[in-house]
């Protein structure tokens, strides 16, 4: 996709999304490997985490639908 937003500057929104998803995946790493947190406080952490990445993912889908 080449829309460029002006607040994205020089990335692409699939960069900006990517490196958002990175972002999420890495957290959530950090969040099963914590012992600070309880089982239910990582299901929950991972789920939300997992629904944020699906939600991203439709937005690449959407946007490379209406671009082709």
């Amino acid at each position: 996709m080449t829309y460029r937003s002006p607040l994205l500057s020089s990335h692409t929104v699939d960069q900006v999304i990517d490196r958002q998803i990175e972002e999420i995946a890495s957290t959530l790493c950090d969040h099963l490997n914590s012992r600070s947190l309880t089982t239910e406080q990582k299901k929950k952490e991972i789920e939300e985490g997992l629904r944020t990445i699906l939600a991203l993912s439709a937005v690449v889908k959407k946007e490379t639908t209406y671009s082709n």
